[in-house]
């Protein structure tokens, strides 16, 4: 069961905010939103875990396919989808649920202090 008053919370900022989605990118973010723990954010970097949460609609949890039975078994986001590490950019994934919640022409809030630019420059093209 996931923390209704905090994901309110979250939700009410992100209404009165000027973006249409927010990405949490950071460990302590996406776990704040995903309510799952993938430890190895923390000692692989470059394995991102990644909640695409649009204003108007339901949000979107990406994990590395090694993270997905823990990711599914923790998280209350029914939306999951996994990327093959060292065949497949997280970022393709994502930028495929933004177009898919409509929000890849709007404004995008991400963590820029968290992403490398090779993930960002990615996402942008």
């Amino acid at each position: 069961m996931h923390d209704a008053m905090k994901l309110e919370r979250f939700t009410n900022a992100l209404a009165q905010s000027d973006f249409d989605v927010v990405v949490a990118a950071s460990p302590e973010n996406s776990w704040y939103l995903s309510e799952a723990v993938i430890d190895t954010q923390r000692t692989l970097p470059e394995r991102l875990a990644l909640v695409a949460w649009p204003k108007d609609g339901e949000p979107v949890y990406i994990v590395c396919t090694n993270e997905q039975i823990q990711a599914r078994r923790d998280s209350w986001i029914p939306d999951l989808r996994g990327y093959i590490e060292y065949k497949e950019s997280p970022m393709g994934h994502l930028a495929q649920a933004l177009t898919e919640k409509g929000a890849a022409q709007g404004t995008i809030g991400i963590e820029k202090r968290f992403l490398t630019a090779h993930y960002f420059e990615q996402l942008a093209e």
